[in-house]
């Protein structure tokens, strides 16, 4: 795709997905010295409230659902076109502020897994039942379940 052609494809968005679209670039640029600069403790606090390693569903509207889509497609275009990495951690905490600005309740989950003798981590967004990025598979152990509202305020 050439740089006239994604220009087209952007100024043809409906105006919301071009927030979208803005803001999954600007959170992927702002992520960056979160995940390599500040002390991995300190990412709790952009993540939500903290769950422990439960595995849960939040319930979510049909419209909430074709906005996650949505926004979830966005932040995977965004980040196959971005020079910097844009891995799940990256694209999880992005998903994860926007749908909490447009009021979309979403479970941000970290796992790991070993492979190989080797420590692998992962993160992944589910709205509902619907995993929205970073593709959970059984492979991972969950050692951290974020949401964007408090569940446990009664």
């Amino acid at each position: 795709m050439t740089l006239k052609e994604k220009i087209a494809f952007v100024w043809g968005l409906p105006r919301k997905r071009k927030i979208w679209l803005i803001g999954c670039f600007l959170g992927s640029v702002l992520t960056l010295p979160i995940i390599y600069v500040l002390p991995s403790k300190w990412l709790k606090y952009f993540l939500g409230y903290n769950l422990k390693n439960r595995q849960l569903c939040v319930l979510v509207t049909a419209q909430q659902l074709v906005y996650s889509r949505q926004i979830a497609s966005l932040m995977r275009t965004v980040a196959s076109n971005t020079p910097w990495p844009c891995r799940c951690l990256a694209q999880a905490l992005c998903i994860k502020w926007i749908l909490t600005l447009e009021k979309i309740p979403s479970v941000t989950y970290l796992g790991t897994a070993r492979e190989l003798g080797q420590f692998k981590a992962h993160a992944w967004v589910t709205v509902g039942a619907l995993t929205v990025i970073g593709g959970h598979n059984n492979q991972y152990s969950i050692v951290g379940t974020f949401t964007s509202i408090d569940l446990l305020s009664n």
